[in-house]
């Protein structure tokens, strides 16, 4: 079994991967699974079908209300359309969760400023956000799962079994909890 992890970090003006909650996810899914970590278009066109149990989108600095931030999406726009077209399942993380909004037919805003706090969730527990764009209104047949501030903070489509969030589960150990129990159940679907 293979989860792909699209790694959507974006580079400094030296070409090095800016410090993000990637990293941190990244080490988390290695030490627990086979993961695969795909950031280019060469890579996601090379991953083999029939191994790919799950495909998990990182958060990132890029923004989706950001139109000259779109050509750095190209990985994570061929990600989703594959799995899409494959009925792969998808979690969309912080990022993940704008992008697959967007492309779906959702509506992502902007706040002024990049925001850095911990939420306690039912049922999750407390977990760590860390954002600038955020989902207004889920795409078509998105059933909302959890509001905060009049944003979208979980979401999920049965129908394309995709799961959304735009918190960080690595950021806390309840986060990391939830992201073991949720990535067994897309797995085993």
């Amino acid at each position: 079994m293979t989860i792909v992890l699209i790694d959507n970090r974006t580079r400094n003006e030296n070409n090095l991967e800016k410090a993000s909650m990637t990293t941190k996810l990244i080490l988390f899914l290695k030490s627990k699974y086979n993961i695969t970590v795909v950031s280019t278009v060469n890579e996601i066109k090379n991953i083999q079908l029939k191994n790919v149990k799950c495909i998990i989108l990182s958060g990132s600095s890029l923004c989706c209300t950001n139109p000259s931030h779109i050509p750095n999406m190209r990985t994570s726009i061929i990600a989703i359309s594959f799995a899409l077209k494959n009925n792969i399942p998808l979690l969309g993380i912080c990022f993940g969760m704008q992008l697959i909004t967007w492309m779906m037919g959702g509506d992502v805003g902007c706040s002024q400023s990049t925001t850095s706090y911990y939420l306690k969730i039912n049922h999750i527990g407390l977990v760590y956000f860390n954002h600038r764009d955020a989902v207004i209104i889920p795409p078509p047949g998105f059933i909302v799962t959890h509001n905060h501030n009049h944003y979208i903070t979980t979401m999920h489509s049965k129908a394309n079994n995709i799961i959304c969030i735009q918190w960080h589960p690595e950021g806390t150990c309840d986060g990391q909890l939830w992201l073991e129990k949720t990535i067994y159940l897309l797995v085993a679907s």
